[in-house]
């Protein structure tokens, strides 16, 4: 998509298609009320009558009202052929007859082609008509590829939510309406991600157990709404980028771009930050700056785990692509955290034909999006094996910047090891910072909080307080992954030489104040 066609809204977008004599388009959205109002309304500006279709009630109009009981696909099909009125078909969740593994679906599918077809090579614009297939789901077989535009609809904006929401208000009674601020703006901004359904149901519940708008409670539903969508996780981190030990490069690089976001850096001349990838040992800190950019930037965290997107059904990883990007955008400003990016691109370089080349179209739709983006959404990438990712992924202005997070230095240890013990309510005085430092060499932060937790069990088994001896003995327990799995650790630094920038600017000084070599 263009950025002309993209600036369109998505009922201009329909017009448009309509217009140009498109037969076959296909709307995924879970919004059926919202998308069919938005057809009538397509449909009146073009003085085109407007037919829905389910295989419950056959062909009804707008209202409900029955047209003809035509509850069988393919006999639907056959009628839209014969219909000679300017019209718009809308036929609801078809896509269960679009499967082309079932025998019984051949002739649905030829059907449509041939449709198609006949609809594209009418002459008499009077007998203008159009399909349009709107399913939560997206399934189109081989056979219409070449038939069917795909057509995105997004979520509702603030625009849209705050529309529905005045609405709503003035419907109430006064007793409830005078406890309703004015300014709509921050409990329409805490619902932008959600379908319009979800947003008035949360603005219900707010008014039924307040009395008002409540943000907090219109976030909290929010949250669960997106968490029940499969594809994304709300994150509420704990701390900022204090509570991140070390890494102090990539912590300046951040707080540089902390105040980008508003007008006054539009107005300076800045674009909005793309976003960063940082790849690097296992358990460095990467996950743990992917959290906490959100809390220092005072924006939601949106963890995207990259390999859900993929789906059994021809088109479906693409499909759920799109939808996590729109809740994403919706949700925007926000954090868009991709983890483990490595498991859904790393096989877009090859043939395709082990996923029948979902990873080529989704790398493809990826950068995309990336380039055309003009939401406020950061994407904060991580990769522990980048070996594999495609090079179109990697190359410079894709993302911002690429970081590597190696191992921490003793110093950097120090802080990691400060961190965990104030956060669990310890003294930090109390411990041998030197000997903590000493014997958690070549560790990870994650190996070295792992450690303190295993201490504190073993303390308090003992009946003790936790102490520098406690953690002493559990670090000679421990086979820090630098070890066990060093000639991929070796690889990923030979790597990084060149094509990241380090991410402390500690890891290339030898030596420290604790003493000893550091790689």
């Amino acid at each position: 998509m263009n950025q002309k066609t993209k600036a369109m809204g998505p009922q201009e977008q329909l017009s448009t298609y309509i217009r140009a004599r498109y037969p076959l388009l296909y709307i995924q959205s879970r919004e059926e009320k919202r998308v069919q109002a938005a057809i009538g309304a397509v449909g009146e500006s073009l003085g085109m009558a407007v037919q829905l279709w389910s295989i419950t009630s056959g062909f009804t109009a707008l209202d409900g009202t029955g047209i003809d009981f035509i509850p069988d696909p393919q006999a639907a099909l056959a009628a839209i052929s014969k219909k000679r009125e300017r019209a718009v078909f809308v036929l609801r969740d078809f896509h269960p007859f679009l499967k082309g593994d079932n025998p019984a679906n051949v002739p649905i599918i030829r059907m449509l082609r041939e449709l198609a077809q006949l609809l594209t090579a009418a002459a008499d614009r009077s007998e203008l008509r159009n399909i349009i297939l709107l399913s939560g789901s997206v399934e189109i077989p081989d056979e219409l590829s070449s038939e069917i535009a795909l057509l995105d609809w997004p979520l509702p904006d603030s625009r849209e939510l705050e529309q529905g929401l005045r609405q709503m208000v003035s419907e109430l009674p006064e007793a409830i309406r005078a406890g309703v601020p004015e300014d709509l703006t921050p409990v329409v901004r805490a619902a932008q991600g959600l379908t319009t359904n979800e947003a008035s149901n949360c603005f219900a519940r707010s008014l039924v157990l307040t009395k008002t708008l409540d943000t907090d409670i219109v976030s909290s539903e929010k949250k669960q709404a997106i968490s029940r969508g499969g594809l994304l996780e709300w994150i509420d981190p704990d701390a900022g980028l204090k509570g991140v030990g070390g890494l102090d490069v990539l912590k300046g690089w951040l707080s540089e771009r902390q105040a980008s976001w508003g007008d006054k850096a539009r107005a300076y001349g800045l674009p909005q930050p793309k976003g960063l990838l940082m790849t690097g040992v296992a358990g460095a800190g990467k996950s743990l700056m992917a959290k906490s950019v959100g809390a220092e930037w005072a924006m939601p965290v949106l963890r995207l785990d990259v390999g859900r997107l993929y789906g059994g059904l021809l088109g479906e990883s693409e499909s759920n692509q799109r939808q996590a990007i729109q809740m994403a955008e919706a949700a925007a400003p926000c954090v868009l955290w991709l983890d483990e990016l490595e498991k859904a691109m790393s096989g877009s370089g090859g043939s395709g034909e082990s996923d029948g080349g979902a990873a080529k179209r989704m790398l493809s739709g990826f950068l995309t999006w990336m380039q055309e983006k003009t939401a406020p959404v950061f994407v904060v990438a991580t990769a522990n094996d980048v070996s594999g990712l495609p090079p179109e992924l990697l190359r410079r202005g894709r993302w911002d910047e690429i970081f590597f997070v190696d191992l921490p230095t003793a110093d950097e240890r120090a802080d990691i090891w400060s961190i965990h013990i104030a956060k669990r309510g310890r003294d930090v005085g109390a411990f041998d910072m030197g000997a903590l430092v000493s014997g958690s060499a070549d560790m990870s932060g994650a190996e070295i909080e792992s450690a303190f937790i295993d201490a504190m069990f073993r303390g308090f088994a003992m009946g003790q307080e936790v102490s520098t001896e406690h953690v002493l003995a559990v670090l000679e327990t421990i086979v820090p992954l630098a070890k066990s799995a060093s000639e991929k650790i070796e690889a990923v630094r030979t790597w990084a030489k060149g094509r990241a920038r380090r991410a402390s600017s500690q890891q290339a000084v030898k030596g420290s104040r604790f003493g000893g070599l550091e790689f």
